[in-house]
């Protein structure tokens, strides 16, 4: 038997619509941001490098762990989730653990913002007193990203306990078969 994981995406009413039309749901590059296309697709090339997509679609976000290991579903009390008056739905889904791709999502933001990813306040300093010297390359920053799928990495100190830390995964698409719950909700 294959290992399971439980997620939640937060999705839009017309994703939910496609869903139970067709069965299964793929993401969408017409939604994302013309600043955030270079990491998006970078988390795509992750996902079929690894042989979890077929393609470098538009990957599907889902979080593992919302707001820690307490609180991994994400609250819809929450005013982030969506933009202000969307239609939505909260789906839980069970999905085999090798059709995901898990990552922190503090850590996701280095990748959003072209950084390098430091494991410790120190070795963030020494990387800053490169970059200013202009000795720190695209392909150190670009290879530091790799850190975001290591559980275990980083100091506490520079970003936080594991315990604490937010899980996001991401996936080729849903399919119908894998939801296990649905909340609706008009986000706030």
């Amino acid at each position: 038997m294959e290992d399971r994981i439980v997620l939640w995406t937060i999705q839009t009413q017309g994703f939910w619509d496609r869903l139970t039309r067709n069965g299964f749901a793929r993401g969408s590059y017409r939604r994302v941001t013309k600043y955030d296309m270079a990491a998006y697709r970078w988390m795509a090339d992750q996902l079929f490098r690894r042989g979890i997509a077929r393609s470098r679609g538009c990957p599907l976000w889902a979080w593992y762990a919302f707001e820690g290991r307490d609180k991994r579903r994400p609250d819809l009390r929450s005013s982030n989730l969506l933009p202000s008056g969307t239609k939505g739905v909260r789906l839980q889904i069970e999905v085999c653990a090798r059709e995901v791709l898990l990552s922190d999502f503090t850590m996701w933001h280095c990748v959003l913002n072209n950084d390098y990813l430091s494991a410790t306040d120190r070795e963030h300093r020494d990387i800053w007193d490169l970059e200013r010297r202009g000795l720190l390359k695209q392909e150190d920053i670009r290879n530091s990203w790799q850190r975001i799928f290591d559980m275990n990495f980083g100091d506490y100190r520079h970003w936080g306990t594991k315990e604490t830390r937010q899980i996001q995964a991401c996936l080729p698409y849903i399919r119908m078969r894998d939801v296990q719950e649905v909340d609706f909700f008009v986000a706030r």
